[in-house]
């Protein structure tokens, strides 16, 4: 019996990965299209904008709604595209998602394709470059997502946080770009940057659905491996835990209440052994109902009214949260800083380690039942050189031990005290 987890590995051109899991869980199939590139503030802007301008028409359908449906007629497929961070890299996402062959009786995924490489490598040009009313379109629905970030403000204290621990580095920087510079992105610049990236940056394609490995690759190989230059290598994401005095930054904004953040660094690569123990400890401490924050800090203190921590193994990043009265930031800081040292020395209970392990295995098991959750989690390891199945992680995880725990704790630094707080 084959294990549908796992993802098989052809080389199609230079730098050009396709990973395929086989598998008869879903009805549909998923084409993933990633394209990395190092961050840099010169290029995030153009990155981010490109897959918005590509969905807007290809050289066979024009506008973006004669491109949705043709899609339409493919039983309903749909067409994507995105842009992620991962560690130091901006990485841009095409995706298909069609119904399996078998179950519409023709060959939708060849079909689907042809769709998915005109939005990839022809979309719709005039004289060489993206039509202008495109473009100064997409750039407006962009700074209009870049000013939203300011009204949703946990991801703003999350990138102000990430912000102030990076400052001068690549990962500081926000994968959308800023106004400035997409306001200074033209369709000439945009149309240079799609070129270097299709043809000198890294490109993984992944495939889950109920197909035959063979015949996916043949037929990704005529659509999808374009013409090559020299392949730029990105370097590895930087981690260390930094050095210094803990840096204390408080910021005011017009609100009610108050985000208080802790950044803590690490010198753990997602490839270290020890990744898994460090990720327990976060769980330990705020991944989860039944941890220290959520409890010491919201339930009996009452001083939150949310609290937790999130881990960002690329990185190796933690944030811990809190939503907090302003008028209880000493308080709140206090208690949250007695919940990382106590969890770091190993005062929690086996009860406590248990729960989160059994946390991690119910959200990796949570992973399986999604195509994202299988592509994503694959491809955030690949990315370090270290890929895993969600199956070898259900694994590791069971097996952290508390000492684990407590020598990557060990290895985390409070980094930076952020507060953005609320003002009338």
């Amino acid at each position: 019996m084959r294990d549908e987890t796992v993802f098989h590995h052809e080389v199609l051109a230079p730098d050009v990965d396709l990973y395929v899991a086989p598998t008869a869980k879903f009805k549909r199939t998923r084409v993933s299209f990633f394209v990395h590139d190092h961050l840099a503030p010169q290029r995030v802007a153009l990155g981010a904008l490109l897959p918005f301008v590509q969905k807007r028409g290809t050289r066979s359908y024009p506008t973006g709604e004669a491109l949705e449906r043709a899609a339409g007629r493919l039983y309903d497929a749909e067409l994507l595209g995105g842009v992620h961070k991962f560690g130091d890299r901006q990485t841009l996402s095409y995706s298909l998602d069609v119904p399996a062959d078998r179950y519409v009786g023709e060959p939708v995924f060849r079909q689907g394709l042809e769709l998915l490489r005109e939005m990839i490598y022809e979309p719709v040009q005039v004289d060489g470059a993206f039509r202008p009313d495109y473009v100064e379109q997409e750039k407006r629905f962009q700074i209009g997502r870049v000013r939203a970030l300011v009204n949703d403000k946990i991801r703003y204290a999350n990138f102000r946080c990430v912000e102030e621990m990076f400052r001068g580095q690549p990962f500081a920087l926000y994968e959308l770009g800023t106004e400035e510079a997409i306001e200074a992105a033209s369709p000439a610049a945009l149309a240079r940057h799609h070129r270097e990236l299709l043809e000198s940056r890294p490109i993984d394609i992944y495939v889950v659905g109920d197909v035959e490995p063979e015949r996916v690759r043949d037929e990704l190989a005529q659509a999808l491996a374009g013409r090559r230059e020299q392949v730029q290598a990105l370097s590895p994401t930087e981690v260390s835990a930094g050095a210094g005095d803990v840096r204390r930054v408080t910021q005011e904004e017009p609100m009610k209440q108050g985000w208080l953040v802790l950044g803590l660094r690490t010198d753990i690569t997602r490839a270290d052994p020890l990744r898994y123990g460090l990720q327990v400890f976060n769980g330990i401490l705020g991944g989860f109902v039944h941890s220290k924050l959520f409890v010491n800090v919201r339930e009996k203190a009452s001083l939150a009214y949310t609290a937790f921590s999130s881990y960002n193994a690329n990185k190796g990043l933690i944030l811990a949260y809190a939503g907090i009265d302003v008028n209880k930031y000493q308080e709140a800081l206090d208690i949250i800083l007695r919940q990382i040292e106590d969890t770091a020395r190993g005062r929690f209970s086996d009860e406590e380690l248990d729960a989160t392990r059994k946390g991690f295995q119910t959200q990796y098991r949570m992973r399986l039942d999604t195509v994202d959750g299988r592509i994503l989690h694959h491809l955030g390891g690949e990315l370090e050189g270290c890929p895993e199945t969600i199956e070898e992680s259900l694994v590791k995880v069971a097996r952290v031990t508390r000492e684990a725990v407590v020598e990557a704790a060990a290895r985390t630094r409070l980094d930076t005290i952020y507060f953005l707080k609320g003002v009338s």
